[in-house]
Parts: C-alpha cells; structure tokens; sequence
C-alpha cells in the first residue's frame, strides 16, 4: 500500500500529519469516517507561530477563541490526487501542494457545505474511506464564507485516506484507524483587541464670574448716582454750618 499522508497547507505553514508506511489495520470497502472542523480565531499577535503546532488528527487544544459561522465546502479529488502521483509520478507533499493552491481545477466532485457552530465546530459524517475500486479517497477542504470581520481565509486543505491514531507515546499505530479525524483549521485572519471605551473624566469646578445683565446695570449705576448726591449734600450743610 502506497504511503499515505494528511498535508495541510495554511497560513501558519505546510504541517504534515498521519500516516504512512505499510498499514496493518483492517480496513473494509464499506467504512466511513468523519471529519470534525475545529475553526478557531486568535485576537492580534497571539496567533501561534508557523509550525509551533502539528496536527495530528487527534482532539487538541490549540488555543483561540472559537469562531461561528464560517462555511466550509468539501469536494472528492480522489481521482485527481491519484493521477498526480501515479502518472505524473509527483510525491505526495507535491500533490497535495498543486491542488490546495489551485482549487478551482478541482471542484467537480462537491460533497457537502457546512457552517461550524457557537463552538466553531462543523463535522462532515458518513465519508468513504475507499471508492469502489479500493482506492483510498482523498478530500480537499475549503472555506468558502466567513463572517465580515474575518478578513481573509484559512488556506485549503488536502486530507488523504487513511488516517491513523496515536499510540501512547504519540507514535502513529498504523493497526488503529482514526475514523473520528479532528482538524484545526488556523485563521489567517487575527481579531483586533478590543478597544476600551474612554473613562469619564468629571468635570473640574470652576468659579463663575457673574456679569450683570443690562437691566441690572442701569439698576446699579442709578444706585451710585444718588449715593453721590446725598454725600455731596451732606458735606455741604457741614460746610454752611461752620460758616454760621
């Protein structure tokens, strides 16, 4: 059995997980599998690094806020995949990479479009493991819509049959196939702190100055007038009465 390999190609880097070599599980035409989407969103500069985190098919905690409402498209590019590899003899990783980066010459076989939950989770069931001829089936998995604060998208994906578990010690068991696949998507898009809204500032007390209004101007000036006539009055009786 050709080896086989989970390649993701994202903003974050080329990752690689699951699972190659020759496979010892027992596998039937019939088995199905599901494809768990675990969308996440990281607010700006918290995002984790190119490569700091691998994807292992496995139920992880990569961290983020968990983002609804982003569509996710799958398609069947089995035959394509195969013909990359076994008449144009490319690898595997070579493969993968030409048809995440040119999705449009691959989306004849549509599948399903699902949007993930309040828990950025969308999980597509019921997919073969093998077509009728045996061949292992590879998908390709695209986000197709996203909410309007998400400026860009996360980069396609190529998921080939099988994937297998990891044993206790994090090696891969090819004898157990994962049939649960978990995938963590990484946003290209980051959110933007929050901004904290301005804290009231009260207002510094001032002393007001109160000018008079024009009625009570003349009333004041009138005031003045006859405060200085009766000392004028007064100083001249004083005067007159010394003379006497």
């Amino acid at each position: 059995m050709r080896q086989r390999k989970i390649l993701f190609l994202i903003a974050l880097g080329l990752l690689t997980f699951a699972k190659g070599g020759a496979a010892y599980a027992v596998e039937t035409d019939t088995d199905t599998v599901s494809i768990t989407v675990n969308k996440r969103v990281w607010q700006e500069g918290k995002a984790p690094t190119a490569g700091s985190i691998e994807n292992t098919g496995e139920v992880m905690d990569f961290g983020g806020q968990a983002l609804a409402d982003v569509e996710f498209t799958l398609y069947d590019v089995t035959a394509a995949y195969d013909r990359l590899i076994n008449e144009e003899k490319n690898t595997q990783e070579v493969a993968t990479k030409i048809i995440a980066e040119n999705p449009e010459n691959y989306r004849s076989m549509f599948l399903k479009a699902q949007k993930t939950d309040s828990k950025g989770q969308t999980t597509f069931t019921e997919l073969a493991l093998k077509d009728t001829n045996g061949t292992h089936k590879t998908y390709l998995l695209i986000e197709t819509t996203r909410p309007d604060r998400i400026k860009t998208k996360a980069a396609n994906m190529v998921i080939a049959m099988p994937i297998y578990r990891l044993d206790d010690k994090g090696q891969i068991d090819m004898t157990q196939i994962n049939y649960e696949i978990q995938i963590y998507p990484k946003n290209v898009s980051e959110l933007p702190d929050p901004v904290k809204p301005d804290t009231p500032t009260k207002p510094k007390r001032t002393t007001k100055v109160r000018l008079p209004q024009t009625g009570e101007s003349k009333t004041l000036l009138g005031s003045l007038g006859i405060l200085l006539v009766g000392t004028a009055l007064v100083l001249w009786r004083r005067r007159n009465v010394r003379k006497n």
